[in-house]
């Protein structure tokens, strides 16, 4: 009788182990260009993915099936500038980007994000606009 007392909850709990283990890992980064200029050099860490130009409308797309913390998403804002003034950011007056929280680090007009995760099966959308004038 006792054995039945222990094995019952013993059993119980592996099952619970089981379908913990066997929920969705990995994720997916979505680099989405909706604003009206050309993005070159789009890179998402997940599994190396890049690609040269992104034309207005086009979109990236890497998945990994397992967790990741410390993923990036990198491109750069071909803007209408002056050779020297690419030198101070100035693609951050054009553009504005949506999806990740955090710090982006912008160096002729090179967009770099902040390092962030994804776990569970999440889908992350970074999405590039215009910026609109105030």
């Amino acid at each position: 009788m006792k054995q039945k007392q222990i094995l019952i909850p013993l059993l119980v709990i592996i099952v619970l182990l089981i379908f913990a283990g066997c929920g969705p890992k990995g994720g997916t980064i979505t680099l989405v260009n909706n604003s009206s200029y050309q993005l070159s050099n789009g890179s998402i860490s997940l599994g190396e993915s890049s690609v040269k130009t992104l034309n207005p409308g086009q979109w990236m797309k890497a998945s990994v099936d397992k967790n990741v913390i410390g993923a990036t998403v990198q491109f750069q804002a071909i803007v209408p500038t002056p050779g020297y003034l690419q030198l101070i950011g100035i693609g951050e007056d054009y553009v504005v980007v949506e999806g990740v929280s955090g710090n982006w680090g912008i160096i002729k007009n090179k967009w770099n994000s902040s390092l962030f995760g994804v776990k569970d099966g999440e889908s992350i959308i970074v999405t590039v606009l215009n910026k609109r004038s105030e």
